[in-house]
């Protein structure tokens, strides 16, 4: 499970990094995401944002 979500945090890094000049960002914590993620995978995605944030 922890690798699959490197692989998706991974990926959403390197777009929002490719495409600064436009502004493209990927929020995981938007409200219309959060009905398609399962509650597991977003408890953990929280978790790895705060710890970011830290």
């Amino acid at each position: 499970m922890h690798r699959f979500i490197g692989i998706i945090l991974n990926a959403k890094y390197r777009v929002e990094k490719d495409h600064q000049d436009i502004g493209v960002l990927i929020p995981f914590d938007d409200g219309e995401l959060k009905p398609l993620m399962t509650k597991n995978l977003f408890k953990i995605f929280l978790r790895v944002i705060s710890r970011k944030r830290e």
